[in-house]
């Protein structure tokens, strides 16, 4: 029974030692988590930049849009896709999902589209792409989004990395924007007040933001 209370405890250093390797452990973790984060985000940048590069070639050899090609029936099969109906826009939903089809049976982008539902996938989990034709100024943006109608994918944090290392840093212009996401509330992604026009990097627990990535 006395060897009960002769058995040595922790002393400091040991304890100390212990304490400094969970802390490393953790760090490393937390490293990794931040790596993977990166490159993720990264290669959401290299896939919009290759769809960017997909669509002007599209535009180049058939002399249209994917999505509104009033003859890809004829270019690609009647039995393997739809006609669009030609008039330079994507208004209709169903062109913004034959975008991702044309430019694949184009060989312009990987991936099988059945040109109804299904949308390009994004590397990060749940996350998607969706074009989109502005009828006020004609551009073209691309959204990366989490599946479901328009919404937040991605932290402030990201948003603002993304934005500040490629494009100008400000949500609302240049040719990386960012917008709130379906049922967030105003200014969880973009200030409203007190400083508008700017990332809420004080919202750090959510990922509240759609990005924008002007590609035409």
């Amino acid at each position: 029974m006395n060897r009960l209370y002769q058995q040595k405890g922790f002393s400091l250093v040991e304890l100390g030692v212990s304490l400094t390797i969970i802390a490393m452990v953790i760090a490393g973790v937390a490293a990794g988590v931040n790596l993977k984060n990166k490159l993720e985000l990264n290669q959401v940048m290299e896939q919009v930049g290759h769809i960017g590069t997909a669509l002007k070639t599209f535009k180049k050899t058939y002399n249209g849009y994917p999505g509104d090609m009033f003859d890809a029936e004829d270019k690609f099969g009647a039995a393997d896709t739809n006609n669009g109906n030609g008039d330079f826009d994507l208004a209709d939903t169903d062109e913004t999902f034959l975008f991702w089809q044309h430019l694949s049976l184009a060989g312009l982008i990987e991936g099988n589209y059945n040109g109804t539902t299904d949308t390009k996938t994004s590397p990060l989990k749940n996350g998607v792409y969706t074009v989109t034709k502005t009828t006020s100024t004609g551009d073209i943006f691309i959204s990366l989004q989490r599946t479901g109608a328009n919404t937040g994918m991605l932290t402030n944090k990201q948003a603002w990395d993304i934005d500040t290392r490629f494009d100008d840093g400000i949500p609302t212009s240049g040719i990386i924007q960012a917008v709130d996401g379906a049922g967030e509330t105003a200014g969880d992604c973009v200030n409203t007040t007190p400083t508008p026009d700017a990332y809420n990097l004080s919202n750090d627990d959510e990922e509240p933001c759609v990005m924008r990535f002007f590609i035409e």
